[in-house]
């Protein structure tokens, strides 16, 4: 650890703690004017974690506005921009770029490969990069239509570079297991890897200065990119692009000084040393039942820790901004994403406690579970928050400070909420004081200065509005998990759908009930307190036309229209963003059918070849010498369209089976189109004679 990481540490701490302790001793002055008893106590102690969580984030970002403004580098810089190291090797390793699916569309997941293929191409770097799609897609269909884009990939791009498929017929540990099982079979091949999502989007030179970087430092194990969140017409795709855009640069360049070379994964978008990750990253299963038991969900975390602990550098690269993924596009989407990870992050509270994980590793955890864990705490703070306020009747008092001065309570407690308020809306203020103080043009990107102004403030009224239904939703989540309920790790939406009057109702009736009690109970027993929970209640109690309005694509591109919540990104757009727009517009099919992707397979004789080729290549599958049963083979060959999922993926994964359906398929298929050909060039007369 560096002397200038040690400080920002010893700094960002420090101020956290005061801050702290200031509001703490504030509010327990509040609490003490109508006697102090054991519910002002449990406030106090919810104030005091709940206000370390939010001015730790805000002292972080001060620590990278300041580092960012005193060494004048206002606006986030394009990667073509960055300053390559002198001695940067030419030749560089063959790297892997792995790109797990599951259950994900395979027209855009192909388009976003395409995509970055042209780009490695343009770079003059097909001999450097190797592409391999792990998958592990358990719908049959989707598993049929992955198999025919990658072909259809093939044909378009050649053999360079090369890319790969390969899909588990077993689906273990899944994202985890998928990549252990890569290194297992492949790892020895490549010296670095490249870990992507489904989704996600990085363009040829910045996957080769991740490259260069790991080459002039030896010492360093994994190399984390910062992704933006791209794509979506939606109101709430539109502010998460904008918002991580404007507070991404002052938030990111703090927590890099602040980590240093204790750095962490987010599981994609970043390159691994593989025989560090293989020597010290390998997981084992968790003792006990899930939710907490068994498999580790979010396994980033902790591989990262297990590198950290055997001395190997983590480091975070927020200069590496032309990193890319796709967001949820709906409030339920992005509900659903949340409570995955939710369950996956409260899993590490038993790994934070185990031996040799290093301090940092530990925060890391710890600030993961806390991400979730807030909210709960919040709603408990905001109930007792009402408990102690109906006790004391809210009597408005008064105390004099040193000079004599009278200050009321509710002047303390504006002043208390004001202070938090201002920690919250503080790392926008730095995001709109970079891009404003630096280059004149970067603003017009934004739609001009008094556009980024109006958005910034449309995104924070948003903000505010959707907080308490995250809070509630993640308040779910969390007894959920700690009741034992266990959640499975399905594909993300990814579709601009939007979210329907039916599906808004049952999703947040329950959300709109505790907006109406919280507010009616504030009402009747502490007026005084109603205007304070006042955006808690109009959040909760107008749940429902909110997640409609932000997850309409038609709302979101109005905003667009308007100018607000514009990004960079969509005025000068990277062209590794507008090939895979191109690729993604077209939505073609990869052959021509009548029927399913399945139909399809067992009827076109290239299609059936190169699936029994891939799946004669997969050991798990080979030596099928025996068939499914007569009545499956039966309905298969009458329709595979009529077999559950189950049924296909028995007969899939059977090359006996294939090669008999597709000879008794095809063939009568080729007989009755001579007959169709027959009867369109003769009389009806002259066929029944």
């Amino acid at each position: 650890m560096t002397s200038s990481t040690s400080l920002v540490r010893i700094g960002v701490w420090s101020l956290t703690l005061i801050t702290t302790a200031v509001g703490t001793i504030a509010l327990n002055e509040l609490a003490a004017r109508d006697g102090f008893g054991l519910i002002d106590l449990l406030s106090l102690v919810l104030f005091g974690l709940l206000t370390a969580w939010v001015s730790f984030f805000f002292w972080m970002s001060t620590v990278g506005f300041l580092r960012l403004t005193l060494g004048r580098e206002f606006a986030s810089k394009p990667v073509s921009d960055i300053r390559r190291t002198r001695d940067t090797p030419v030749d560089l390793p063959t790297t892997a770029v792995l790109v797990p699916v599951y259950n994900e569309d395979p027209a855009t997941v192909f388009a976003g490969i395409q995509a970055m293929i042209e780009s490695v191409a343009a770079e003059g770097l097909c001999e450097t990069f190797d592409f391999f799609v792990l998958s592990d897609t358990t719908d049959a269909e989707v598993w049929v239509e992955e198999v025919l884009h990658w072909n259809q990939l093939l044909d378009r791009i050649g053999d360079s570079p090369k890319v790969y498929y390969r899909r588990r017929p077993k689906n273990v540990a899944r994202k985890a297991g998928n990549i252990a099982d890569f290194c297992k079979r492949w790892g020895t091949h490549y010296p670095y890897m490249i870990v992507l999502d489904a989704d996600s989007l990085m363009p040829g030179h910045v996957l080769a200065e991740m490259v260069r970087r790991m080459e002039n430092e030896p010492d360093v194990g994994l190399l984390q990119t910062p992704p933006l969140p791209l794509g979506g017409d939606s109101l709430l795709s539109r502010g998460q692009q904008f918002v991580a855009k404007l507070c991404g640069a002052a938030l990111q360049e703090g927590l890099r000084c602040f980590i240093g070379d204790d750095g962490n994964y987010w599981g994609h978008n970043a390159i691994i040393r593989t025989q560090a990750f293989t020597g010290h990253c390998g997981l084992s299963n968790l003792p006990g039942e899930r939710p907490f038991g068994g498999s580790i969900m979010s396994h980033d975390f902790v591989e990262a820790a297990l590198m950290r602990r055997a001395g190997i550098k983590v480091r975070f690269a927020p200069d590496l901004a032309e990193s890319y993924e796709q967001g949820p596009r709906t409030l339920l989407d992005y509900a659903t994403r949340d409570q995955r990870w939710c369950q996956g992050n409260l899993q590490h509270l038993r790994i934070a406690c185990g031996k040799g994980i290093p301090m940092m590793s530990r925060w890391h955890m710890i600030g993961g579970i806390m991400s979730y864990l807030a909210s709960p705490l919040w709603l408990l703070f905001i109930i007792v928050g009402l408990l102690s306020v109906t006790v004391s009747g809210g009597a408005a008092s008064v105390i004099a400070d040193g000079r004599g001065n009278a200050i009321s309570s509710a002047t303390l407690a504006l002043a208390i909420f004001g202070t938090v308020m201002a920690m919250l809306v503080m790392p926008r203020l730095y995001g709109l004081g970079l891009i404003l103080l630096g280059d004149r043009e970067e603003s017009t990107f934004y739609g001009g200065a008094g556009r980024l102004v109006a958005s910034t403030l449309l995104e924070f009224v948003v903000s505010v509005l959707l907080a308490p239904i995250l809070l509630a939703f993640h308040t779910e989540f969390v007894q959920a998990c700690l009741r034992g309920r266990r959640v499975e790790w399905d594909a993300q939406n990814r579709g601009d759908t939007g979210t329907t009057w039916g599906e808004a109702y049952q999703a947040h009736f329950r959300h709109t009930m505790l907006g109406l009690g919280l507010g009616l109970v504030a009402w009747w027993a502490a007026p005084a307190a109603f205007v304070w929970l006042l955006p808690v209640v109009v959040g909760l109690v107008l749940s429902m036309p909110l997640s409609v309005l932000v997850s309409s694509p038609g709302i979101g591109q109005f905003v667009g229209r308007l100018g607000l919540l514009l990004v960079p990104e969509e005025s000068r757009r990277p062209a590794v963003l507008r090939r895979f727009d191109e690729l993604s517009s077209e939505n073609d099919q990869p052959h021509a059918r009548d029927g399913s992707a399945c139909e399809h397979l067992l009827r076109d004789p290239a299609a059936n070849r190169t699936f029994l080729e891939l799946l004669e290549d997969v050991s798990e599958t080979r030596g099928f010498d025996v068939p499914p049963s007569p009545k499956l083979m039966s309905r298969a060959l009458a329709s595979m369209d009529s077999l559950s999922n189950d049924e296909k993926l028995e007969v899939l994964g059977n090359p006996l089976a294939l090669r008999t359906l597709h000879r008794e398929k095809w063939i009568p298929a080729d007989l009755d189109s001579a007959m169709n050909r027959q009867q369109s060039s003769h009389p009806p007369s002259a066929i029944s004679s």
